[in-house]
């Protein structure tokens, strides 16, 4: 799924890196450090298993990159509530949220 959501995005025009899936905080976070014009960064989360690697993932972002906007999707996000007690700004569970998030990021 993030493929294809990575595929659309460019099809909008963005830039956009795919680090794949079990990606460390830390060379999540060292990718968005050198990542250049960063507007946003994207983490789906398909198992309630991998909150707390998610949250780690943010901490590690906020304290690298403090100014990027951090968007998290997947089955295991349940509202935007639970997005920000993991660190992260928002919620997209579509292509067109997502695409709408960067637009004001």
């Amino acid at each position: 799924a993030t493929a294809i959501l990575g595929d659309m995005m460019r099809l909008e025009g963005w830039n956009v890196s795919d680090l794949g899936a079990n990606t460390p905080p830390t060379s999540f976070a060292h990718a968005a450090e050198r990542a250049g014009e960063l507007r946003a960064v994207g983490i789906s989360v398909s198992y309630p298993e991998s909150l707390q690697t998610v949250a780690e993932c943010c901490t590690e972002l906020r304290a690298r990159v403090p100014e990027v906007c951090i968007v998290l999707g997947g089955r295991a996000i349940v509202d935007v509530e639970q997005a920000r007690d993991l660190g992260a700004d928002s919620v997209a569970r579509s292509h067109d949220e997502f695409h709408a998030v960067l637009l004001q990021a």
